[in-house]
């Protein structure tokens, strides 16, 4: 299962414009918007059947796994986030956890609220270890800063590949700051919905979970 990641930090925000950092402040603050809003929408069931590698054995996709697995992958947007590579190894304390290491980061967006900075950071990851096929991470994290010092991280977004499962973690952060997020775990039975929650981040740089409900897993 993947969790929502808050860190905190005394480490600055550096001045460098080369970052990527662009600290624009709006007359009327608003949060950029990512993800898909049609996610509000679709009412999955706590689980589904799949068939990852075509076993002849295995009973065959119904039809409403068969959608539920198309809508899925439909609003997974991750590929389609674009942003801009950047090579200073700053962020790399906020955003990793033991064992990872990254592999690229990429600025998708900066905005200011007063003394309030938002950094939108996509990122690809790898877990170190004795592992013949290693997990790989792909997220898009919300950096908030304060006084450009570090105060948390707010997971977005998360692909966690393994060898036989996968994890995700679907957001959409409207241009309120209500984040809503769907997490999703699959293996090579079925794919299962299991948790949703709703986050609310306010523009003076806190965070509020509003409401967290897991899923039953079957």
């Amino acid at each position: 299962m993947i969790l929502l990641g808050l860190q905190s930090c005394e480490k600055k925000i550096p001045k460098n414009s080369n970052l990527g950092i662009t600290n624009s402040t709006k007359k009327t603050f608003q949060f950029t918007e990512i993800g898909r809003k049609e996610i509000l929408d679709v009412k999955f069931p706590d689980y589904w059947n799949t068939q990852t590698y075509n076993d002849s054995e295995a009973p065959p996709m119904t039809k409403e796994a068969v959608y539920f697995e198309e809508k899925l992958n439909d609003l997974d947007y991750f590929d389609s986030v674009k942003g801009r590579l950047i090579k200073t190894k700053f962020y790399n304390t906020f955003l990793t956890e033991k064992n990872q290491k990254i592999d690229s980061l990429f600025i998708l967006d900066s905005i200011s609220n007063k003394d309030i900075s938002f950094v939108y950071i996509k990122s690809y990851k790898t877990e170190n270890g004795q592992y013949d096929w290693p997990p790989t991470f792909q997220e898009i994290d919300l950096l908030i800063f304060s006084k450009s010092k570090f105060k948390e991280k707010v997971n977005i977004y998360s692909c966690q590949n393994y060898p036989f499962a996968v994890g995700m973690r679907l957001g959409y952060l409207n241009r309120e700051g209500d984040l809503f997020v769907k997490e999703f775990d699959t293996d090579e039975e079925k794919t299962a919905f299991v948790k949703e929650e709703h986050i609310q981040i306010s523009k003076d740089g806190s965070t509020k979970l509003i409401s967290s409900a897991k899923k039953n897993e079957k």
